[in-house]
C-alpha cells in the first residue's frame, strides 16, 4: 500500500509519516528532491527557498517530477507514505502506483502557526505575518508550476482534521487504515 500525504504548513503530515513509519512503512518526500537540488545549488534550506526552487523544476522537467523521480524508486509488495505532495499534477503521477490513497491533513490556522513556532525548524516562518504569507504560496490556489495544497486536499481519499491530540489523530489513521484494507 501507498499512502501520500497533502496538507498545510504545521498541520501534522510529519506526524502521520512518522505513525506510519512506526508500522512499518518506507517513507520518501518529495521534498526531499528539492533540498537536494538546493543543496547542489548552495542555497539554503528556507521554505521560500525550497518552493522556488520546487517550482523550478516542475517548469523544466515537467509538473509532476518530483513524483516522478520518487516513483522509481518504489518496489511493489512494500508499503510506502509518500509526504510533501503539494501539486495536483504529483497526485496524478502518484495514482498511476498501484493500491495508492491520498491523506489530506489540515487545522485551523491559529493552531498551525503554535506547532510551527513550538518545532522551531530553520526553514520555517519566523513570525505570523511571514507564516500566512508562506502559507498563502503553500496554498496556491492560481499557481500551475507551484505548490496547490488547497487543489490537493481536495483530490484527498480521507480527510483528517488535525485539531484535538495525538490519541485522536492516531485513530483517525487507523480508522483511515482499516477502511483501506477492507
Amino acid at each position: 500500500m501507498i499512502i501520500g500525504l497533502t496538507g498545510t504548513i504545521g498541520s501534522g503530515k510529519g506526524v502521520v509519516a512518522d505513525y506510519l513509519v512506526q508500522k512499518g512503512y518506507t517513507y520518501y518526500s518529495l521534498s526531499d528532491i528539492v533540498r537536494e537540488e538546493t543543496t547542489k545549488m548552495g542555497i539554503t534550506h528556507m521554505r521560500e527557498n525550497l518552493q522556488n526552487v520546487g517550482n523550478g523544476l516542475r517548469r523544466k522537467y515537467g509538473l509532476g517530477i518530483l513524483a516522478e523521480r520518487t516513483k522509481e524508486k518504489i518496489i511493489n509488495g512494500r508499503n510506502y507514505v509518500i509526504d510533501g505532495i503539494r501539486n495536483t499534477a504529483e497526485v496524478a503521477a502518484l495514482r498511476t502506483l498501484p493500491r495508492f490513497y491520498l491523506i489530506g491533513v489540515d487545522s485551523p490556522l491559529n493552531i498551525r502557526w503554535e506547532r510551527v513556532k513550538a518545532r522551531g525548524r530553520a526553514s520555517d516562518a519566523k513570525d505570523e505575518k511571514e507564516f500566512v504569507r508562506l502559507d498563502l504560496i503553500d496554498r496556491g490556489q492560481e499557481e500551475v508550476y507551484g505548490q496547490q495544497v488547497g487543489k490537493c486536499l481536495s483530490l484527498a481519499n480521507f480527510q483528517i482534521l488535525n485539531n484535538i491530540n495525538l490519541d485522536a489523530l492516531y485513530k483517525n489513521i487507523e480508522g483511515i487504515l482499516k477502511t483501506i484494507e477492507d
